[in-house]
C-alpha cells in the first residue's frame, strides 16, 4: 500500500529490471552515504595535499621574471609593509593578491626563506600547497551543491590529480589563488541564487570583489554576471528585486578595489583599476603579424632589438625578455621620449607610447583587416585550452597533454548535456559557465597562455561532473516514467504499463 492515498510510487523490482545497471545504481547510492562521502572526499583531499607536498618540497631553482617580482613584492610587505621594493619599475604590474599571500607566508614562517631572497621563498609554496588543497574541498562543495556527492567526489578528484595544478604549486604565480578565490566566489553566487537575500548576495559580491584583487583580467565579470542575475531572475523575484540584486552583485565587487585601486592610483600618479599591465599586453594581442602571442611578437620585432640594445645582439630570439622586445620597438618608433644614448625612456611615457601603439593596432588590423583579426582571436582561444600549463621549464609531457585534453573535452561534453536535459538546474549551470567564457573572451582579447586557464579549469570541470550525473539523472528519470504504480482511495494496486505493445489476435480454429 502507498503512503497517502492517490500516490503514485515507484514499481518493485521486475524482472526486467534486474540487470547489473541496477547493481551499479546500487553501488552508487552506497556511495552516496554521508559516512562513505566522507571517507572518499578525506582520501581524496589528503591524497591531493600529499602531490601538493612533494612539489612544494623542491619546486627547483630556477624561477620566471614574474616569479622574482612576485617574491620581491611578498618579502617588500611582510618586512617594509611597503609595495614598493627597491629597484622596481612599476610594481602596479601585478594585481596584490598573490603577493599579499606570499608575504603572509613569509611573516608567518620566515625561516623557512632562508636568505629571503625570491630563489629561496619556500613559504611561499607551501602557502600555494594549502590553497590547492583548500581547492579541492572547494570544488567539492560546488559540485555536490549541484547535483549531489557523487559530482562533488568526481570534480574534486578530477582537481587533486590534475598534474599541471599540482606543478603550479612549486611556481610563484597568481592563478592557483585565482582559481580559489574564483571557486569560492561562484560558490557564494550559487548559494545566493539559490536562496535570494541582501545578506547573500553582497556576501557573493565581496567573494567576487577578492577574486578580482587576485586576477585582475576578471574586472569586466561582475557587471556581466549582475546583468546575467538581474535577467534570469525576473521570474522568480520580479523584476525589481532581480534588477536590485543584479546591481548589487555588479557594484559591490568594484567597491572592495576601489580601496586599492585608489591607493595604488595615489602611488603611482597615474589611474591603476587593479593591475596597470592593461597597455603591454593589449599590444601584444593585437599585434595581427606576431598572431597575438609574445613567442610570435618577439619573433617579428626581434630586429628592433638588435639595433637598439647592442647588449642583447648575440642573444637567441626565444631568450630575449618580452619587455625589453617593447622597448627596443618603442625606442624606435617614438624617438622624441628617448632622453638620449643608452638612457631609460621614463615609465610614463613609456606606457604612453605602448597605448598608442596598442591603438593603432586596432585601427590597422581589427578594423582593416577584421576576419584575420577574428580569426587570430579564435586560434588565441584555442592556444589557451589546447595545451596544458608546463610550469617555468617549458617541459611538454604527452600523456599530460592528452589528459588535459580529454578533460577538458568531457567537462564541456557533460556541461553541454546538463545544459540540455536538466532543465531545473539549468540557469545555475549557465551562471556557473559565464566565468569561463568570459576569462577565455579576455585572454582572446589580451594574451592567451596556457596557464591561463588554470583558474578557470576547476569551474570548468564542476559544470561537466554535475551536467553529467544531473543528465543521468534526467535520462534515468525519463525511462522511469514508461512504469508508474497509482494506489487510488479504497482500491486495489493498478499497474499501468505505458510501454508499446503489439496487437496478438487469436488464430481461427480449424
Amino acid at each position: 500500500m502507498a503512503l497517502f492515498p492517490g500516490q503514485v510510487r515507484r514499481a518493485p523490482a521486475l524482472p526486467w529490471a534486474t540487470r547489473p545497471t541496477a547493481r551499479a545504481a546500487d553501488g552508487l547510492r552506497a556511495l552516496a552515504r554521508p559516512r562513505a562521502v566522507l571517507i572518499a572526499l578525506s582520501v581524496i583531499v589528503l591524497a591531493g595535499f600529499a602531490l601538493r607536498a612533494a612539489q612544494a618540497a623542491d619546486p627547483g631553482r630556477y624561477i620566471s621574471s614574474d616569479e622574482r617580482s612576485y617574491a620581491r613584492l611578498a618579502v617588500s610587505i611582510a618586512e617594509h609593509g611597503s609595495y614598493q621594493p627597491a629597484g622596481a619599475r612599476d610594481p602596479w604590474h601585478w594585481a596584490p593578491g598573490a603577493p599579499a599571500l606570499f608575504a603572509a607566508a613569509h611573516f608567518v614562517a620566515p625561516g623557512a626563506d632562508g636568505d629571503g631572497s625570491p630563489q629561496q621563498l619556500r613559504s611561499a609554496v607551501w602557502a600555494q600547497a594549502l590553497g590547492g588543497t583548500a581547492l579541492i574541498v572547494a570544488v567539492f562543495l560546488l559540485a555536490a551543491g549541484l547535483a549531489g556527492p557523487l559530482a562533488g567526489l568526481l570534480a574534486a578528484g578530477l582537481i587533486a590529480f590534475y598534474p599541471p595544478l599540482i606543478r603550479a604549486t612549486g611556481d610563484l604565480i597568481s592563478e592557483p589563488l585565482g582559481a580559489l578565490t574564483l571557486t569560492l566566489a561562484m560558490l557564494a553566487v550559487l548559494a545566493a541564487w539559490r536562496a535570494p537575500s541582501l545578506r547573500r548576495v553582497s556576501l557573493a559580491g565581496a567573494a567576487l570583489g577578492v577574486a578580482l584583487l587576485v586576477r585582475a583580467d576578471l574586472l569586466i565579470l561582475p557587471p556581466i554576471l549582475g546583468a546575467c542575475w538581474a535577467l534570469g531572475a525576473r521570474g522568480r523575484t520580479g523584476g525589481r528585486a532581480a534588477l536590485g540584486q543584479g546591481a548589487l552583485l555588479a557594484v559591490l565587487p568594484l567597491l572592495v578595489v576601489l580601496p586599492w585601486s585608489a591607493y595604488a592610483s595615489a602611488k603611482a600618479e597615474r589611474f591603476v583599476p587593479v593591475a596597470s599591465s592593461g597597455p603591454s599586453t593589449l599590444f601584444v594581442g593585437t599585434y595581427l603579424p606576431g598572431d597575438g602571442g609574445m613567442s610570435g611578437v618577439r619573433e617579428e620585432l626581434q630586429l628592433y632589438v638588435r639595433r637598439n640594445l647592442t647588449n642583447l645582439h648575440d642573444v637567441r630570439t626565444a631568450n630575449i625578455p618580452g619587455a625589453y622586445v617593447i622597448r627596443a620597438y618603442i625606442r624606435e618608433r617614438h624617438p622624441e621620449i628617448v632622453p638620449g644614448p643608452h638612457r631609460a625612456i621614463p615609465e610614463d611615457k613609456l606606457r604612453a607610447a605602448i597605448a598608442f601603439e596598442a591603438r593603432r593596432n586596432i585601427k590597422t588590423y581589427a578594423l582593416r583587416q577584421p576576419l584575420a583579426f577574428l580569426a587570430m582571436d579564435a586560434r588565441k582561444a584555442g592556444r589557451m585550452w589546447a595545451g596544458p600549463y608546463t610550469g617555468r621549464y617549458g617541459a611538454r609531457s604527452g600523456w599530460v597533454r592528452a589528459w588535459h585534453l580529454a578533460l577538458v573535452g568531457l567537462a564541456v561534453a557533460g556541461a553541454l548535456a546538463g545544459l540540455l536535459l536538466a532543465r531545473r538546474l539549468r540557469g545555475e549551470l549557465a551562471l556557473l559557465l559565464l566565468p569561463v567564457l568570459v576569462g577565455t573572451f579576455i585572454s582572446a582579447i589580451f594574451v592567451a597562455q596556457a596557464r591561463h586557464n588554470l583558474k578557470l579549469l576547476p569551474l570548468l570541470v564542476v559544470a561537466g561532473a554535475a551536467g553529467a550525473v544531473l543528465a543521468a539523472r534526467a535520462l534515468r528519470d525519463h525511462r522511469r516514467q514508461n512504469v508508474d504504480i497509482i494506489d487510488p482511495p479504497g482500491a486495489e494496486i493498478h499497474v499501468r504499463d505505458r510501454r508499446p505493445r503489439t496487437q496478438v489476435t487469436s488464430l481461427p480454429a480449424r
